[in-house]
């Protein structure tokens, strides 16, 4: 990592008085061991800049700030001077633009009031508890199919890639959330084998997101002349007395959305969970034992290795203030939240797994208003899917040490490339 260098010039945004210090976007280090390599900054500095790599880059400075403690990430999520989108958003959009994921651009997550509001409070009426549980019966019977796959490949004691089972389920899901029928599933399944076997670098998801885009085009009209019982249907019909309803724009989006955001990270929540329940099997047998734990370990799991690393920039429209930080405007802040939920003064012991610990106040899924609408749905998915594999497996381990284990490189998720396990027979416990 580099610290400040005097000869460099400032960073852009650098108030007198505060000269935090910067590291590098790729970091050799931190594409090696991110928890690591973040504790550290963390330990030095409670602000860092981030300096973003050379060649063509968007509209932005090239230097964003970085707050390194929990409470300042956290406050910083509340701050109404830090907006999502860089510019005010407009509803009409430039007709000449065929770029697909201009298709993706009415979401949630990179809008403010008052249209995140209307947004969220229409998506909200939608996707509701009663929902998320109807899904239910669906993920036990896809779980235990996959299960029943993993023991066949695992029974006489080989190693087998849990990763294809996190990687085998959510997909599938937020297809039958949605309601995609069978004759649609094509571009979906695709989707989830390309992000799968992608290891960093350019993934070319255009091609696909262009049939996507097509396939929930005609689901939208077929939906809007016959309506089923799916989360589609529902946002089509959904309206507000002041709101109006979703525009066509807004469902193809924020059903983009719900396969971006929520497919790679319930992923990593299945992988780096199991991981972590498995490197460490007196807590594996405990949760295994006590059905009562499975919560809290979730809890634990999304804690200590949360699938969102580092939330969305958020942008500085005024003059402001994070923790002892000045920010002025223009500035680019970056929240990690990784890192606040490693930070020893908010979490004791914050580096150690411990699925007894107080686990109040995690920010594996945000906070404020942008606080992820999938929680629910994506703990539901842990608890099952983790719970029924260790029924299943319940002397399942690791087939290599835990500090083995690789992550795709990146600066915002967590996904594991592989995570080896045998299925059966105890072995000496790996760490």
């Amino acid at each position: 990592m580099s610290a400040n260098d005097p000869s460099a010039a400032k960073p852009e945004g650098a108030v007198p008085g505060q000269d935090w210090p910067v590291f590098q976007m790729m970091d050799p280090e931190m594409i090696r061991d991110k928890p690591a390599f973040f504790r550290s900054l963390q330990s030095q500095s409670p602000f860092w800049w981030v300096e973003l790599p050379s060649g063509p880059q968007l509209d932005v400075p090239k230097h964003w700030l970085v707050p390194m403690r929990y409470q300042d990430i956290r406050d910083a999520h509340l701050n109404p001077d830090l907006h999502a989108s860089p510019a005010a958003e407009h509803e009409t959009r430039n007709p000449n633009d065929k770029s697909v994921w201009r298709r993706y651009d009415a979401q949630m997550q990179t809008a403010d009031p008052p249209v995140h509001t209307r947004r969220r409070k229409l998506f909200a009426k939608a996707f509701t508890m009663r929902r998320i549980e109807k899904l239910r019966p669906t993920l036990e019977a896809l779980t235990e199919t996959q299960l029943g796959l993993l023991e066949t490949k695992g029974a006489d004691g080989s190693t087998v890639d849990l990763m294809a089972y996190a990687w085998s389920l959510p997909i599938r899901l937020i297809c039958e959330l949605l309601g995609v029928p069978d004759e649609h599933l094509g571009p979906f399944d695709a989707w989830e084998e390309r992000t799968r076997v992608h290891k960093g670098g350019q993934m070319g998801f255009d091609d696909l997101a262009e049939q996507i885009v097509v396939n929930l085009q005609q689901l939208i009209d077929e939906k809007r002349a016959d309506p089923k019982d799916d989360l589609l249907s529902e946002l089509i019909q959904v309206q507000d007395a002041e709101d109006g309803r979703l525009s066509e724009h807004e469902l193809i989006s924020i059903s983009l959305s719900l396969l971006v955001s929520g497919h790679e990270p319930t992923v990593d929540l299945i992988g780096n969970g199991l991981a972590a329940l498995l490197s460490h099997p007196e807590q594996r047998d405990e949760v295994r034992d006590d059905p009562s734990l499975l919560g809290p370990a979730i809890e634990e799991a999304l804690r200590f290795d949360g699938a969102q690393f580092v939330t969305n920039p958020r942008f500085a429209v005024a003059d402001t203030k994070i923790g002892v930080a000045e920010v002025r405007k223009g500035t680019v802040v970056v929240l990690p939240l990784g890192v606040g939920n490693h930070d020893p003064e908010k979490f004791d012991n914050g580096d150690q797994f411990d699925i007894h610990r107080n686990t109040s106040g995690h920010l594996a899924f945000g906070h404020g208003i942008h606080h992820c609408l999938g929680a629910a749905l994506a703990r539901m998915v842990g608890e099952v899917c983790i719970g029924r594999f260790l029924e299943r497996f319940p002397q399942a381990h690791l087939a290599v040490p835990v500090r083995e284990l690789r992550h795709v490189p990146g600066p915002l998720s967590r996904t594991l490339i592989e995570l080896p396990a045998v299925l059966v027979r105890e072995r000496s416990a790996t760490s």
